[in-house]
């Protein structure tokens, strides 16, 4: 809804953070909130969700699945 047509992408951004933060796992936030920063070309928001999520990540999986995204991240800006 926050991403949506009548959206306020600074606060969809910031929300999508809070939930990739907590849960690394979920791939509907984690996807989503690529996707508002790809558009302003800022992943700042995306990484600092990404290294809360692995370090305090509920468990190994949603660690590891952090840091796995986060390595995306990071090969994706090389490539840009």
């Amino acid at each position: 809804m926050l991403a949506g047509p009548l959206s306020d992408s600074a606060r969809a951004v910031e929300a999508y953070a809070q939930a990739v933060a907590f849960d690394p796992t979920d791939r509907e936030s984690v996807y989503a909130l690529k996707a508002l920063t790809q558009k302003t070309s800022d992943t700042g928001w995306l990484v600092e969700a990404l290294i809360r999520g692995v370090m305090r990540g509920q468990d190994t999986h949603a660690r590891l699945a952090a840091a796995r995204e986060l390595a995306t991240v990071a090969e994706d800006s090389n490539d840009a």
